[in-house]
This record gives structure tokens, C-alpha cells and sequence, in this order.
């Protein structure tokens, strides 16, 4: 390596070396800083700037240089805090806090309030009434982030604060937001009473002053069409309404809660039902007079028609006078043409010709010998009998 590069390079490394050390450096500085930002004094100021002569690290010690009025330096304390709107009965319950320059107060990692204004000695503003020395003014004034007891109210709300370093009392604007009037529909249930008849059944929430008036009850049909609406006037967390339905089907109820805080559904008000068909009627066999027919009805006509054994119902012969023949009727037919006079029906008897034997052999001539001779039998037995 030539004595120009070996310089060169030793050169670079001392350069590389000066900008590590720089922010090395200016790291530390940054850390520093932070570190100085973050710095809560909480050390007793035991100077003229203070309201309260080394401060009052305590709401008991608050409450009695207020009621003292007097540190051996200063006799206008009570003065200075009633000025803010401060009294001893208030310096109770207060929660450790933070009072920082920029004008933030903060409680809990959490701003509270903004634009903060203090009372201290010798640091000019606006004076205030009953004190020759303390002044109201900006927090700004002030060296850095000042330790203090502050009070909120029941929500939450900054009310004052009391740095506990010089007891110097502080107003600021609050942050706090107040809750806003919130309502829901919780939800709905059906009850099923009958096949047809229903009972809707729907609950609200409320918070921060919110009320309800009405529960709106929207029935629709498998085709989203709407059925019906029925309104439940309550200002109650809960109402309740009935419904009939005849039509066999799917059907959806939902719910709107009418609140101060708005119209108010959710998915959990949606609930669907079914009516069931109506079950087969019970068929019964009945006899219908007009007819003379056995037919087949429900149970609810069965009144209309005769029992199945009624005689007009029944089959019947009888003689048909146009024919002069016997004929199967119902009983209702009778009359007219049909007659139970079955004399008019006697049909004319014809005896029926003696059939002549055929000649066909030795066995033909046999059979007619022992007819002959049977007939002879019974002949001479009803001769004897007579006889006797």
C-alpha cells in the first residue's frame, strides 16, 4: 500500500470514527432531554413564587393553610383559593396528578384538561382580589411539570387542581366529554300459544339518560312482504304483544325501539316462526236422503246427513211395474215405477217339455229298462200304502 493510500485510508477511519462519536453524543443529549422533559418537580418550593410557603403535599395541609390563611410569609391564602372557586370542603377525595407547562393536566396518563392558569407570587397576570402579591397566570410561567392533587368530578370531569410543590391553586379547561345518551334493542323472543296464535316478546338497553317510548312489532311474510305492524306504547325496558295467523307458512317478526337516542334494531330483534297447516279433518261414511247414497264427509258435516244405517239408504227389491221384473233399489226410489205389490211382478210359468232319450245303443236301452222299472217300484209301494 503506497504512504498516499495509507493516509487516505486512515483519514476515512478517523472521520468514520468523529460522526460515531457525534451521535453517540447526540443520542445521549436527545435522551437527556426527554428524560429532563419527563422530570415531575415534586421538591417543596420554600420561595416567594409560591402561594403556600414549601406547599402543601397533602389534602389535610391544603385544607388547613387554607383555613389558617396564614404561613408566616404570606396571609392571604384563603383569599387566593376562594378567588378560584375553591373551598376546604371540596379538598377531599382528589387523585395524583401531573400539572405540565404546556398547560395540560393530566391524571392517569390521561389529559384531562387543557389551557391551564395558576395562582402564584411575583410572576405578573391578572391580580386577584384580597392578595397584594399572588396573580393569576399562565402555567407557562412556571419551570417545569408541577406534581398536584386534582379533582374530578363523579364522571370524571376536572373541577381544579392544587400543585403540592407551592400549593398553587389551578383552573384549566376540561377535556372530558360526557357520555352521550345510548339505547339498543337487545332483543326478541316468540312464544307459541296455538298454531295460530303468537306472543312477541322484546327488550332495550339504556344508558346516560336515554329513555324508550315504543316497541314497533313488524311482521313479513317468506316474501319480505309486510304482514303487519303493531306499536306497544312503554317506557318500559320490555314489552309484549299477540299475534293470530291463519296462513300456513314462514313468517319473520322484527323490532324497533323507539328512544331519545333514536330508532334502535338490531339483528338479535329479528326472530322467525312457522304456521303449521291445519291437521286432515276426520272423514266419516254418512248417508245423504236426497240420494239414497252412503258418501264420505268430514266430521264437522257429519250432522247434515243421516246415520250410515238409515233405511233410506238402503238397498230394496222390488217390482219394477214397467217391466214387470224384480229389481235392487234404494228405499228413497220406491214409488212410481217400483212397487213392493209383487204380485204385478208373478211371472207366467211354462212347464218345460219332456225331453225324448236318444237311441243310441245296448246301454241306452239299459238305463231306460231300470227307469221303467224304478217307476214301477214306487208304483206298486204307493198301492200298498194306500192299501193299509
Amino acid at each position: 500500500m503506497s504512504k498516499s493510500t495509507y493516509e487516505e485510508v486512515c483519514m476515512k477511519r478517523k472521520v468514520l470514527g468523529f460522526v460515531v462519536a457525534l451521535m453517540a453524543v447526540a443520542t445521549v443529549g436527545l435522551v437527556q432531554l426527554s428524560a429532563k422533559a419527563e422530570t415531575i418537580d415534586n421538591t417543596p418550593d420554600c420561595d416567594k413564587y409560591s402561594v403556600v410557603w414549601c406547599g402543601a403535599s397533602t389534602e389535610a395541609a391544603m385544607r388547613a393553610a387554607i383555613v389558617k390563611g396564614n404561613d408566616g410569609h404570606n396571609t392571604d391564602m384563603a383569599a387566593v383559593y376562594n378567588s378560584f372557586g375553591i373551598v376546604t370542603s371540596q379538598i377531599t377525595g382528589m387523585k395524583a396528578g401531573v400539572v405540565y407547562q404546556n398547560g395540560n393536566v393530566v391524571v392517569d396518563g390521561k389529559v384531562v384538561a387543557k389551557d391551564a392558569v395558576m395562582a402564584a407570587r411575583y410572576l405578573g397576570g391578572t391580580a386577584i382580589a384580597g392578595s397584594a402579591t399572588a396573580k393569576r397566570v399562565s402555567v407557562s410561567a412556571m419551570d417545569s411539570a408541577q406534581a398536584a392533587l386534582v379533582k374530578l368530578d363523579a364522571n370524571g370531569k376536572f373541577l381544579f387542581a392544587i400543585m403540592t410543590p407551592c400549593a398553587n391553586p389551578v383552573v384549566a379547561t376540561p377535556t372530558y366529554v360526557p357520555p352521550q345518551p345510548a339505547a339498543s334493542c337487545k332483543a326478541v323472543t316468540v312464544d307459541t300459544l296455538s298454531r295460530t296464535q303468537f306472543r312477541f316478546n322484546a327488550t332495550a338497553t339504556v344508558a346516560n339518560g336515554a329513555k324508550v317510548s315504543s316497541y314497533v312489532f313488524t311482521v313479513k311474510d317468506a316474501s319480505g312482504k309486510v304482514v303487519t305492524t303493531q306499536t306497544v306504547t312503554s317506557a318500559s325496558l320490555s314489552a309484549s304483544t299477540t299475534y293470530a295467523q291463519t296462513k300456513a307458512g314462514a313468517y319473520k317478526v322484527s323490532v324497533v325501539v323507539k328512544t331519545t337516542a333514536g330508532d334502535k334494531t338490531s339483528a338479535d330483534c329479528e326472530k322467525t316462526f312457522t304456521v303449521t297447516p291445519p291437521p286432515a279433518p276426520s272423514m266419516v261414511e254418512v248417508c245423504n236422503p236426497a240420494t239414497g247414497e252412503i258418501i264420505t264427509v268430514t266430521k264437522a258435516e257429519e250432522s247434515k246427513y243421516a246415520p250410515i244405517d238409515s233405511p233410506k239408504c238402503h238397498s230394496i227389491e222390488v217390482c219394477q211395474v214397467s217391466t214387470g221384473k224384480t229389481v235392487t233399489i234404494k228405499e228413497s226410489q220406491l214409488g212410481g215405477d217400483y212397487t213392493t205389490d209383487y204380485t204385478k211382478c208373478t211371472p207366467v210359468v211354462t212347464p218345460p217339455e219332456t225331453p225324448e232319450l236318444p237311441h243310441t245303443g245296448p246301454a241306452d236301452v239299459l238305463v231306460k229298462l231300470l227307469g221303467i222299472a224304478s217307476l214301477g217300484g214306487a208304483s206298486a209301494y204307493y198301492i200298498a200304502s194306500r192299501r193299509s
